[in-house]
């Protein structure tokens, strides 16, 4: 994300939750050798995502979605009553201010899977725990902001530094 690796060093994999997809302008896709640039972490290809930068005009953009995951017919696989939804709202702001950049996006969301309930140690569903809350199954909620600050050098051609933030819950 923006030239810094996200390969989390237990799991050698990235947290797709932590990139801001609703502020991301251009997805590169760099396969085989040519991505051993980006180190050794990188020998299959690297997956280059690049945040937005404001442009001329402040720009706002609000989103949200919904879904629904259909039951299971009649059998072992039926654990809800209802079927299960996805939903989600997400806020992306970009602007410039002097030789400043500033985007901000806040994205939220609530997904009660189409998993059913977790297992005990032994492998078998804990029968005696509420179904309709998310701790027993695996459903997610997350809350997700995001910041990012540039600002450009006018004194130094080319000069620009500034700092992401990134905060889930």
């Amino acid at each position: 994300l923006d030239n810094i690796p996200q390969l989390s060093g237990d799991v050698g994999r990235p947290s797709w939750s932590n990139i801001p997809m609703e502020a991301v302008e251009q997805i590169e896709i760099i396969k085989g050798a040519s991505s051993v640039l980006y180190g050794s972490a990188a020998l299959s290809g690297v997956v280059n995502v690049r945040s937005t930068y404001p442009k001329g005009k402040p720009i706002t953009r609000i989103e949200a979605y919904g879904g629904v995951y259909a039951l299971p017919s009649k059998g072992a696989n039926r654990h809800w009553d209802s079927p299960n939804i996805i939903s989600g709202r997400n806020v992306m702001h970009a602007q410039r201010i002097g030789n400043s950049d500033l985007v901000f996006s806040l994205d939220l969301l609530s997904d009660d899977s189409y998993l059913g309930p977790l297992l005990d140690s032994l492998g078998a569903i804990n029968r005696s725990s509420e179904t309709s809350k998310v701790s027993t199954y695996d459903g997610e909620r997350r809350a997700r902001a995001w910041l990012k600050y540039r600002y450009r050098n006018q004194k130094i051609k080319g000069l620009s530094y500034g700092i992401t933030l990134n905060a889930q819950k």
